[in-house]
């Protein structure tokens, strides 16, 4: 850092508890109570400030811990309440600070430094910038930026957590790699005479997929959400901004890996395999993950972390595994578990994956045309649902997005 600073560059540091050496490397510091400013400028004109206030850094001590011990927030109670109020600080602006959690001493510094010499300097650079700069040097005074800028930083954000641990998504292409050719070689080259097997085989293909999605990003919000809570909170951004760019942030994962996935076992299983039923598996398959992503977001808010997530996870996904279409038929489902059923992505996924293989849309494989008619009836599908099972995995990505983010407004605020 020291080194850089040769090159003619402004370094801005953020350090907590310095050794001495290190404090007396900065040219300027910035001392902060609670989130007010209690001080800005020069470094050795740090004392001389302290100690019209009283407070006076004793020799042969690191002056770094003696601010931190000044300045250091504490406790709410009611005694500190009523000897720091709004009497002491004039609040305004971007000044504001937590009242309860200031002594009076703190309070005494925050407000001098408002009225100080210090401020009035810092207050002349900033316009004399502004002014240099044509008046492009924007303060945001009256709160948080823009949603749409919010976002953009989210996004980025985002990007650069997912690029900064490559190790973590090659081996999420490697995974879908191994288990597409474990695919490829258990079903290889199924004959025309295995329609069941085919249609077996379309199961774990949608199945398998889910599964990916929802172990590869059910620890994702866990590990983040407290960071997220204590940025909210301090007014970084918004809820909606950084959901949605972390949401969003798992899109092109969700549409890659499949497409790598069913390269490999679509070709290696299906004789006579026809491109566009491909596209069509490929859609039902991305549609898939994307939607059980959604879900794994929301039992992620509803665990909170990371071991209550896992502990809970299975017995949220189990009644969706059973009524999903392969194991009970949909016209045999319980009334009381028709609710189940009818959000289960895997009865979508998998209906969609069978009337796509084996019905007429990309064109008709004739060795199943009475064979694949008759799975299609056998598991009370309906061969013209394919659209309808589109939309319904479009609408569930959406519905548990929004079950997911309700909840984690409601949880977040309560934090």
């Amino acid at each position: 850092v020291v080194s850089t600073q040769s090159t003619g560059r402004n370094i801005i540091v953020t350090i907590h508890q310095p050794s001495s050496d290190v404090f007396s490397l900065f040219d300027s510091i910035m001392l902060l109570h609670d989130g007010s400013v209690a001080y800005i400028g020069p470094r050795p004109g740090a004392p001389r400030f302290f100690s019209e206030f009283g407070y006076s850094c004793p020799p042969d001590y690191n002056p770094a811990d003696f601010y931190i011990k000044t300045l250091a927030a504490q406790p709410r109670t009611t005694a500190m309440t009523s000897s720091c109020n709004t009497t002491d600080v004039e609040l305004s602006g971007n000044n504001n600070f937590a009242v309860g959690a200031l002594s009076r001493g703190c309070c005494q510094i925050v407000k001098g430094y408002l009225e100080s010499a210090e401020k009035q300097e810092a207050d002349r650079v900033i316009k004399e910038l502004m002014v240099k700069n044509n008046h492009k040097l924007k303060l945001n005074t009256a709160g948080r930026v823009g949603v749409w800028r919010q976002f953009a930083v989210c996004s980025w954000r985002n990007f650069k957590i997912l690029t900064r641990n490559p190790i973590l998504n090659h081996i999420r292409v490697i995974q879908h790699i191994a288990v597409a050719i474990v695919f490829g070689l258990a079903f290889l080259q199924l004959d025309h005479d295995r329609a069941r097997d085919v249609a077996g085989c379309l199961f774990l293909i949608v199945y398998m997929l889910s599964l990916f999605g929802v172990f590869n990003n059910i620890q994702v919000l866990p590990t983040e959400l407290p960071l997220f809570v204590r940025e909210y909170k301090s007014g970084a951004y918004g809820i909606l901004p950084w959901y949605i760019a972390k949401a969003l942030m798992e899109v092109p994962a969700c549409v890659v890996l499949p497409l790598i996935f069913n390269l490999i076992c679509y070709f290696m299983i299906f004789k006579d395999p026809i491109f566009f039923k491909f596209l069509y598996l490929w859609l039902i398959s991305a549609l898939s993950i994307l939607t059980s992503t959604s879900i794994a977001f929301f039992v992620s808010v509803i665990g909170w972390e990371p071991l209550d997530t896992l502990a809970i996870a299975p017995t949220v996904y189990a009644p969706y595994f059973l009524f999903c279409g392969m194991f009970i038929l949909i016209e045999n489902c319980p009334k009381y578990m028709e609710p189940f059923q009818m959000t289960s992505w895997l009865r979508w996924g998998y209906e969609g994956a069978i009337i796509s293989y084996f019905g007429t849309y990309g064109g008709q494989i004739e060795e199943y045309k009475e064979t694949g008619t008759t799975i299609i009836e056998e598991w009370t599908m309906n061969k013209d649902n394919l659209w309808f099972d589109i939309l319904a995995l479009v609408l569930l990505t959406f519905l548990f997005h929004l079950k997911a983010f309700a909840l984690l407004w409601i949880r977040s605020r309560s934090k």
